[in-house]
């Protein structure tokens, strides 16, 4: 496949929450002011430069939970195809597996959730559909 894939996320008003843009090596970048994420995810490790991933994973990780529970709907557009919407939600996770070598303040529960949206593309047919379930 060339070129990028498009997602808008929408919540269940139609209302768009984020946008973003899968790349050929699977990183994912968000518009915006988040937009320089997916070049901090690209760089080596260690490599100088502003922001470092870490400083974008801190704020990308306050910034998702904010609609990730919302998402009802992703529009998947593919190279080269219009825009195709797709009703689902994004899965997310917070296991505890972890929690015994954290030292406090976090015991009691984990500090993050894992977020997740699984799709099987076609792009030959301009074809997606969800393989994470629409109930959650």
């Amino acid at each position: 496949m060339e070129g990028p894939i498009g997602l808008v996320f929408f919540n269940g008003a139609g209302e768009r929450l984020a946008k973003a843009a899968l790349d050929e090596s699977g990183v994912l970048g968000f518009e915006g002011e988040y937009a320089e994420c997916a070049e901090a995810a690209r760089r080596p490790a260690g490599s100088a430069g502003q922001p470092s991933w870490t400083d974008c994973f801190d704020r990308l990780s306050r910034w998702i939970p904010r609609w990730g529970r919302e998402v009802r709907a992703v529009e998947v557009t593919l190279p080269g195809c219009g825009p195709v919407r797709v009703e689902t939600r994004l899965g997310r996770s917070s296991g505890d597996w972890w929690l015994w070598w954290v030292p406090l303040p976090h015991v009691g529960g984990t500090p993050y959730s894992t977020y997740s949206l699984l799709l099987e593309v076609k792009a030959r047919q301009c074809q997606a559909r969800a393989l994470t379930p629409a109930g959650g």
